[in-house]
Order: C-alpha cells, then structure tokens, then sequence
C-alpha cells in the first residue's frame, strides 16, 4: 500500500465524517483503479497528476 496515498485519502475520509474504516475503502479505490480495461486513469496517473494532492489539515 502506498503509504503517503493512504494517509491523505484517510485524512480525506476521516473530513467528510465517515466512521467506517479508511482501509477498506482505499484498497478497493486502488483496485478499481487497476482494472485492465484502465488505460489512462490509473493509480499512476493520478500520483503523477500533481492537481489531486488534496490536503484537508
């Protein structure tokens, strides 16, 4: 797991108010994002894409 992606994302989930676990949900996101009929949006655009470094602190 990408550990910096995590954390953001957990941030992330914890400002909108979820209770529920952020693990969960980040690994089925990277999954999704893993797929093989992905072939532009995919994890590795979006860490290459410097625009969605979002910080909710």
């Amino acid at each position: 797991m990408d550990n910096l992606y995590y954390n953001r994302f957990k941030s992330l989930w914890k400002a909108l108010g979820s209770i529920s676990e952020s693990q969960k949900e980040f690994k089925e996101l990277i999954s999704a994002y893993g797929q093989n009929h992905r072939a532009y949006h995919t994890f590795d655009h979006i860490k290459a894409d410097k625009s969605t470094s979002v910080d909710v602190s």
